[in-house]
């Protein structure tokens, strides 16, 4: 008696939905360009601060809170874009779909890359405001270069991230098809992620304030 065949059923993968993808990378983009635009504006000052004699600690300290709240505000806003991220993808694993969710592991470990270039960015203004109120302590020689390290990998952070976010969001994809939570669920964490980010700078902006009122 021969043995029976073994059936064996692919499922089919269809096309990965680009609108689902591009709200999160819209999201992680504006994040990750709050980075660059900070970046620049750390070597913009610092510049002013090397041509110009007169530049002292209060002009120093009111650089550094513009170039916070500016960081700051484009990551809240990179937030609200994130919550609509998050309400899409939501909307997507209970509807009828013909298109599938992107894979959840792809969109985290882009997530994460667009969050390095500002993370870079509060480290060098955190370095570089805590060497202005100790330059007794510490060496400013060599906390301007390690700033400068930081500036340029926050350029370099920001670049391969929107290169690579803009690869994610428009190049075609296949995934399967049916209910996906891992999406979902790593749009929540990165919104998340990025809202705390945001609250770092605007409270390394308080405490710029509180040093430069003491200053006066």
């Amino acid at each position: 008696m021969p043995a029976p065949e073994t059936v064996t059923v692919e499922t089919e993968r269809v096309r990965v939905s680009v609108t689902e993808r591009l709200a999160a990378a819209m999201s992680l983009a504006l994040a990750s360009l709050s980075g660059g635009v900070g970046a620049l504006a750390i070597v913009l000052l610092f510049r002013a601060m090397r041509d110009d004699e007169l530049f002292g600690t209060r002009q120093a300290l009111a650089g550094f809170v513009r170039i916070e709240l500016i960081v700051g505000g484009l990551l809240a806003a990179a937030f609200v874009l994130g919550l609509v991220a998050v309400g899409v993808s939501s909307v997507r694993m209970f509807a009828a779909k013909k298109t599938a969710s992107p894979p959840g592991v792809r969109l985290f470990a882009g997530g994460i890359l667009s969050l390095i270039s500002p993370s870079l960015v509060w480290y060098a203004l955190n370095m570089a405001t805590d060497a202005l109120l100790r330059p007794d302590e510490l060496n400013i020689s060599n906390t301007a270069n390690a700033v400068n390290l930081l500036t340029y990998g926050s350029f370099i952070a920001t670049g391969v991230s929107l290169l690579l976010l803009m690869i994610y969001a428009f190049i075609p994809m296949r995934s399967t098809p049916g209910r996906k939570y891992t999406p979902t669920a790593a749009t929540v964490l990165l919104t998340i992620a990025i809202i705390t980010l945001a609250a770092m700078f605007f409270w390394l902006a308080k405490l710029s304030v509180e040093s430069f009122a003491k200053s006066i």
